[in-house]
């Protein structure tokens, strides 16, 4: 079989669709169905994710952009969220499928 995750209706596949400033909708097989709050380090995950598939454009309804950078770090500030995903993508394109396993 040629199926290897990620991808839809295939299992460690995580589908997130943001629905309001302060809702999304997360899916994945292995999640339970429950509504939850999310604290910043949620959302930041969230929000890494996100700009990491992003092709040309991240769009937010304020200044502020939580993401996570690795090892808890959390960082809000437009300039060096820019800064971060160029670097990310140039390192995921040096060394690719090199064991980022995505937001931490």
């Amino acid at each position: 079989m040629w199926h290897h995750s990620p991808g839809f209706g295939l299992s460690r596949t995580i589908a997130s669709f943001p629905l309001h400033r302060k809702a999304a909708l997360v899916g994945a097989f292995e999640f339970e169905n429950r509504v939850e709050k999310a604290d910043i380090s949620n959302v930041a995950a969230l929000n890494t994710a996100t700009a990491m598939s992003a092709e040309r454009s991240l769009i937010s309804p304020g200044k502020e952009f939580p993401i996570g950078i690795g090892g808890g770090e959390i960082i809000t500030d437009p300039t060096k969220l820019a800064d971060h995903i160029r670097q990310s993508r140039s390192e995921r394109t040096k060394n690719p499928g090199g064991g980022n396993e995505g937001p931490s």
